[in-house]
């Protein structure tokens, strides 16, 4: 049996990421493709709880350094990688994933300062070899982020502009050292406008495999 493709999808807070992820899943499963998704952080146990202290749902008298949030999110990402998304793969199903590596390198790397350099060992030891066929990459400026969460909820929301900004910065240069893997769309679009492109790339995607 095929292994299943990975799909991820990427962007700011804001971009609309969680709603497209359930319409791709929807589109996928009708066409007959299984496909299964799963968020970063979250999809195990692990995840969840890191989720929350990440987050800071229930934890906001935990006060995260640069590094300790870095390496958490990797350590959620290696249990999703290692209980949830190699063994569907295998079993034949395409997984969706909201946020994946990209996401690293955006918020931790430009966001957080944390070296490059380290981000990618640290991404290659919990990934491996393992290298998404499609990063859908939803580019949204800053200001109509900002405008979306006019009442943010969780740490990353509550960062702010200039923040933002340099996430958006980091996902152009992840998209444009990746371009093979990359398919970048308009997040100002509509809804349905997006969608619609994201069908293109998906349909694409499936006719050349």
């Amino acid at each position: 049996m095929a292994s299943g493709k990975l799909i991820v999808l990427e962007g700011i807070d804001g971009a609309g990421k969680s709603t497209q992820v359930t319409r791709l899943k929807a589109y996928l499963n009708k066409i007959g493709i299984p496909t299964t998704s799963h968020r970063e952080p979250g999809g195990t146990d692990l995840g969840e709880s890191v989720r929350d202290i990440l987050l800071g749902f229930n934890h906001q008298e935990i006060k995260l350094g640069s590094e300790a949030e870095f390496l958490l999110f990797a350590s959620a990402r290696a249990e999703l990688i290692r209980l949830v998304v190699k063994p569907e793969r295998k079993s034949g199903n395409t997984v969706i994933l909201d946020r994946f590596s990209a996401s690293t390198v955006a918020y931790q790397g430009f966001g957080n300062g944390i070296d490059l350099s380290i981000i990618d060992r640290v991404n290659k030891l919990v990934i491996g070899d393992l290298i998404p066929d499609l990063v859908i990459l939803l580019d949204l400026d800053t200001a109509t982020a900002m405008n979306r969460l006019k009442n943010p909820t969780d740490r990353f929301e509550k960062r702010g502009a200039k923040f933002f900004e340099a996430v958006r910065k980091g996902y152009k240069y992840y998209s444009e050292t990746n371009k093979d893997i990359v398919a970048v769309i308009d997040g100002t679009l509509s809804e349905n406008e997006v969608f619609e492109q994201i069908r293109v790339e998906i349909d694409r995607l499936f006719e050349n495999s």
